[in-house]
């Protein structure tokens, strides 16, 4: 965990010098980096979600107000089922399953198939 931290304030620093940060640009690289990093083993998709609201607190107050949920239970919502089914998962990079009963119950669980590692590299400089 420490190592994604140092990772973590390393990407920020650089996004932050950007104009803007762009949150929702970003959560697909900062995932595949998080994927290429903790994906060998099966994990649930909140650890994900959890990463990526750590790095970006800021992006929380990018998503569209709304009377029955908060911004944070709206990202935990949406990411998995945006960034590691849509983006990951369609593109062959990752497995991705329903750990309740129903598919749309919001419960995954996460690993990588072999072609992430053969397509994505990261190289951090530190």
């Amino acid at each position: 965990m420490e190592e994604l931290q140092s990772f973590t304030d390393r990407f920020m620093r650089q996004c932050n010098q950007a104009p803007r940060a762009d949150f929702h640009g970003l959560s697909p690289l900062f995932t595949l980096y998080l994927l290429n990093m903790y994906g060998g083993e099966w994990l649930p998709e909140v650890f994900y979600e959890d990463a990526f609201l750590r790095a970006f607190p800021k992006g929380l107050s990018e998503v569209a107000p709304d009377p029955y949920s908060t911004p944070e239970k709206t990202v935990h919502s949406c990411y998995p089922w945006c960034v590691l089914v849509n983006f990951a998962a369609c593109q062959g990079l990752t497995e991705v399953e329903p750990t309740a009963e129903g598919r749309h119950d919001g419960h995954w669980r996460v690993k990588i198939r072999p072609l992430l590692t053969e397509a994505v590299r990261f190289h951090i400089q530190r």
